[in-house]
């Protein structure tokens, strides 16, 4: 009971200081940022940080408290940094993404993860390799990362980039990256099946093949034909 009294009280005193840094003007800077937010994203006790997060996710505005909130990252513990990387990918502030490029990087795994994850609405084309490696990650948790991201990621050049990875990518990978390709519906990709498909040493020729049945179209017929 005390501890649900006493967290009442945090949310209600978060609530305030954040309503009172909302109403700002856009434009100045965030020296006046709540203290209490860097306090709790820097408490080990997790449902605690929840708030702050909650916070970073949708109550704070603007692309100065996001630079904030970059900077506050290397102060905290490898799990606050995965949660707070996690958060701002939720955030989808452009301002984020030299933080989760840098934490792709990372030693600790947790924190690898939450970038790849925050890729998804961070990242651009140029990182597209950085995530292909990862599909063969030694974690399971990570290959999945960084999988969903690809999938997800909406930025300019990306299906061209994954094509880019596909024509030179190894046996391990390159199936994900069939997958991929026909998860995203990226057509660019289809010449480069049509090329796997025409292999008959391929050991992926018959993924190939169901994916061109997804993604070809009437002008690449005739090459099908001839394939039959």
């Amino acid at each position: 009971m005390r501890r649900n009294a006493w967290l009442l009280g945090v949310v209600s005193a978060l609530a305030i200081a954040v309503s009172l840094t909302r109403s700002a003007p856009a434009d100045e800077n965030v020296d006046d940022f709540p203290p209490m937010i860097v306090d709790l994203l820097k408490t080990p006790d997790r449902e605690m940080r929840s708030l702050a997060l909650q916070q970073v996710r949708e109550g704070l505005e603007g692309e100065a408290v996001t630079k904030r909130m970059v900077e506050l990252l290397p102060t905290l513990s490898t799990e606050a940094q995965a949660d707070l990387l996690v958060a701002l990918g939720e955030r989808a502030d452009k301002a984020a993404r030299p933080a989760m490029v840098d934490a792709l990087d990372s030693t600790d795994a947790a924190v690898r993860i939450a970038a790849i994850r925050a890729a998804a609405t961070l990242g651009e084309a140029a990182d597209v390799p950085r995530l292909v490696g990862a599909l063969t990650a030694s974690e399971e948790a990570e290959q999945a990362a960084a999988y969903s991201s690809l999938e997800r990621l909406v930025a300019e050049g990306v299906d061209e980039a994954i094509v880019a990875e596909l024509d030179r990518a190894s046996p391990e990978r390159r199936g994900k990256l069939i997958d991929l390709a026909v998860a995203r519906g990226a057509r660019a990709a289809v010449p480069t099946l049509l090329a796997i498909a025409e292999q008959s040493d391929a050991a992926d020729r018959g993924q190939a093949l169901e994916a061109l049945r997804e993604l070809a179209g009437p002008r690449d017929v005739p090459r099908l034909v001839r394939l039959l």
